[in-house]
């Protein structure tokens, strides 16, 4: 890069953009934490246009990227509490004893195309007598 290039674009004023970001930015974060840091770019958007800030919804997402900041997802929580593998088990309070040799035993499967109720007396009635093979 020349010389003259370097120093021709370290001196060029900051654009509209970056100014907008640099007074938006602290907004979004104080309204973001207001709503208990949940807010995503939707929610974020119709509370700063209620708080009389009008900002796109990808304007306003790109910054919150750049804050680091994100809304809170309806999904299933990860478990994070892991028992290490030198950790002591409870001991076996039902006395569970299996005959491995009879309890790998199945005795079938029955599949149909069509819902009807012959499957499930089918399936049944294998399961209480036992395949008709000769299991």
């Amino acid at each position: 890069m020349a010389p003259s290039t370097y120093w021709t674009a370290k001196r060029r004023p900051l654009s509209a953009r970056v100014l907008r970001d640099t007074q938006m930015m602290p907004l979004l974060l104080v309204l973001w934490q207001a709503n208990y840091s949940v807010y995503g770019s939707r929610k974020l958007q119709i509370a700063a246009r209620r708080a009389g800030h009008g900002i796109g919804r990808d304007h306003l997402a790109r910054l919150m990227r750049q804050l680091g900041i994100r809304g809170v997802k309806r999904t299933k929580k990860v478990n994070t509490a892991r028992t290490g593998p030198a950790a002591t088990r409870p001991g076996d309070l039902v006395a569970l004893r299996v005959n491995v040799g009879f309890g790998l035993l199945v005795l079938g499967w029955w599949s149909c195309y069509q819902e009807s109720s012959g499957l499930v007396v089918g399936g049944v009635g294998e399961s209480v007598c036992g395949s008709s093979e000769g299991l």
